[in-house]
């Protein structure tokens, strides 16, 4: 036996949490990258490093792990954009608002392709991801809103400022 051949370690075990996140994480970049229609539960449990069966562990359907993605990145834009700035409402306020939006999308590529980008046609999953856009979208016109001097909301209609 040569001195270079080494037994292989066993592979950590991952919690049930770690698995979520690594199912998670992979159906992002899965969903994102091929669309709700064209992803498979089996591409995306390939991706996270698990079997098939272990998704359904932890989601009941493909839609639900969709669905799930939704909240969860509209919820982390929200957070994102609802922290503490330090400045006073006005124009500067409004402009680092929208400013940071656009940074959080350039950061967060797969996010934004599934919140804004992809329209899925399962009845459910679009209406999800309708609802994330509309509260999203309600979040960006109330930071425009803090700067009537902008002269910006006039554009955007009366359903999405409120």
């Amino acid at each position: 036996m040569s001195g270079t051949s080494r037994a292989k370690e066993p592979r950590r075990r991952l919690s049930g949490s770690e698995r979520r996140r690594a199912i998670l994480d992979a159906g992002m970049r899965v969903f994102a990258e091929r669309g709700y229609e064209r992803a498979s539960v089996r591409e995306i449990a390939r991706s996270a490093g698990i079997t098939t069966p272990v998704i359904y562990d932890h989601f009941s359907s493909k839609r639900e792990l969709q669905t799930a993605l939704l909240e969860e990145q509209e919820a982390a834009l929200r957070i994102h954009q609802g922290r503490e700035r330090g400045l006073e409402p006005g124009p500067d306020l409004a402009r680092v608002l929208i400013d940071d939006f656009f940074s959080w999308v350039e950061s967060h590529p797969y996010a934004w392709r599934m919140l804004f980008h992809d329209t899925p046609s399962d009845p459910q999953v679009l209406a999800a991801q309708r609802d994330a856009q509309r509260r999203s979208v309600a979040q960006i016109a109330s930071f425009v809103a803090l700067a009537p001097e902008l002269h910006v909301t006039a554009g955007l209609g009366p359903d999405v400022v409120e």
